[in-house]
């Protein structure tokens, strides 16, 4: 858990037409940060078409503001913007390109300004969230730009649909907004059901901060938007979630399980969507598990099937838009292992593995985090893929087309 340092104050005032009317409190609440992320990569083979050159840095800056409004107990407000900063030594390799993908397909270019763009360097001003939030009795209305995640698991995300987190993100403090609605209402103490609307934007696949090829846009598309209705349940300590409705192009209906058996966390979650497109119809799920060793050590399992992946990293080739996925595991069988060792209270260690069951190639991670503050901390962390490299600039597994990249990243809280 992360630990901030905040600027808030508060707003009291009372009424001129009764002195028996309560005070109505508002308070505004800023969190500032600066974050920051320094990288060498090394591509997996000299490559000169995928690879303009063996090794790569990739530097970013990010200041983010965000401000939180309690206008009165019923109505809130959120806005939540940041500038970004990125040198890159080669900006449309496609090294850059993981590591700088984002998913721009439900949220208008509108609210972002891509005010740099050199040899070298990118500058982007991007509101990322605003909305207003509603208390309605029993129902709890967004409306706006705000993040949205229907996944109970933390490795793989089947049934998180809007901007998800990759597998290998680290900082997850912030998800990207997107552009819609959502209407939560609760039954008794137990149940919810809710119910969203997502706008969809013209995009050709996942879009990179460095790349000039795939641009964010402003013009609608019906095709990309989205429509669900959610229900979700607890009996004793099981959550029970179901779903159904059109994500983008396709329709789908899905599930999501989460609690506790005994001392061993469980969660489960899938869809089976139909793409009234393509007409093809694809099952994508999960499972995980997770427990705590000691006081220190804890240890989380996951395994995912997606039934629209590849089964060989070779037919990558065969599709004019094959990275269109924003967690980019294009395959069909994963793995993932993460365990978590809390050092001494200020430096922990987290290691992630992620396993390709059909090629067999592997990406590692490891990240070690001392907090120099309560309000700072400092990371180093190393990710190193395992695979057979492409050959001729024909990928021979997935894991085989990463760089291994080892990083230094800073965030502070003001």
């Amino acid at each position: 858990m992360e630990r901030k340092a905040r600027i808030s104050w508060a707003i009291t005032a009372a009424s001129a037409f009764s002195p028996n009317i309560a005070l109505a409190r508002s308070s505004v609440d800023q969190q500032l940060s600066l974050r920051t992320f320094s990288a060498y990569l090394e591509s997996p083979k000299s490559d000169k078409d995928l690879y303009p050159s063996a090794s790569d840095v990739n530097q970013q800056v990010i200041f983010r503001d965000s401000i939180k409004i309690k206008a009165t107990n019923a109505v809130r407000f959120e806005f939540n913007f940041y500038n970004l900063l990125i040198g890159a030594s080669s900006k449309d390799s496609l090294v850059q390109t993981l590591l700088n993908s984002v998913d721009e397909s439900n949220r208008t270019a509108a609210l972002e300004r891509h005010w740099h763009n050199s040899a070298n360097a990118d500058a982007y001003l991007t509101v990322d969230r605003l909305n207003m939030s509603l208390k309605l009795g029993h129902a709890d209305l967004t409306i706006g730009r705000f993040p949205i995640n229907l996944s109970t698991m933390f490795v793989f995300v089947p049934n998180d649909f809007f901007a998800p987190f990759r597998a290998f993100d680290y900082y997850r403090e912030f998800k990207p907004g997107v552009d819609g609605f959502r209407l939560d209402y609760g039954i008794g103490k137990r149940g919810q059901i809710s119910l969203l609307g997502v706008a969809g934007f013209q995009t050709t696949g996942v879009t990179s901060r460095t790349s000039s090829e795939n641009q964010p846009s402003r013009n609608f598309s019906s095709e990309n938007a989205s429509a669900l209705i959610r229900g979700a349940y607890t009996i004793k300590r099981i959550e029970i979630g179901l779903l159904g409705g059109k994500v983008g192009p396709s329709l789908l209906g899905g599930l999501t399980m989460q609690g506790e058996l005994g001392s061993v966390g469980i969660r489960a979650e899938g869809n089976q969507r139909s793409n009234q497109l393509t007409k093809q119809n694809i099952f994508v799920g999960g499972i995980g598990a997770d427990y705590r060793l000691t006081g220190k050590i804890s240890l989380q399992a996951e395994q995912y099937f997606n039934g629209g992946g590849f089964q060989q990293a070779s037919q990558l080739t065969e599709q004019e838009n094959a990275v269109s996925t924003p967690t980019l595991l294009l395959g069909r069988n994963y793995t993932g292992i993460i365990a978590l060792y809390d050092i001494n209270g200020l430096l922990n260690l987290k290691t992630l593995l992620i396993l390709n069951d059909s090629d067999r190639s592997l990406l590692g991670n490891m990240y070690l985090t001392y907090s120099v503050a309560s309000n700072a901390q400092l990371v180093v962390a190393l990710m190193s893929p395992r695979g057979r490299t492409p050959d001729a600039g024909i990928p021979q597994t997935e894991f085989g087309l990463y760089p291994s990249v080892l990083s230094v990243q800073t965030a502070i809280y003001f």
